[in-house]
């Protein structure tokens, strides 16, 4: 008689989520950086919209400022914008590919198949 054996998939096999559409948001950037901070945080909630996602569904951001001194504006504006939701966060103080830019702002959404 034969030993049980569990199907094993490797990693390249596993199931990969489907991206059913794209979107992406190009604007030119505000002069001010508090509005520069507040458009980048209506940008984001506009796709998260688009998917059907709202703020409390953000698992984690990642943001870029260009200067110490603006890390307290985007502190201040992230938890003003998120309204509460505590997601992972990490903040980067570094120069962007434009020096106009004075914040960039990644996040991951999860949204649970119901």
């Amino acid at each position: 008689m034969q030993p049980h054996r569990a199907a094993h998939r490797s990693s390249s096999e596993a199931k990969k989520p489907q991206v059913s559409r794209s979107t992406r948001v190009l604007q030119q950037p505000a002069s001010d950086p508090q509005q520069q901070h507040e458009l980048a945080w209506r940008n984001i909630f506009a796709i998260l919209e688009a998917a059907d996602m709202s703020r409390s569904k953000i698992t984690e951001v990642t943001a870029y400022v260009t200067n110490h001194d603006r890390v307290e504006t985007y502190r201040i504006v992230r938890d003003r914008m998120l309204e509460g939701a505590r997601p992972v966060s990490t903040l980067i103080v570094a120069g962007l590919a434009d020096p106009n830019w004075k914040v960039e702002i990644a996040v991951t959404a999860a949204k649970t198949d119901a």
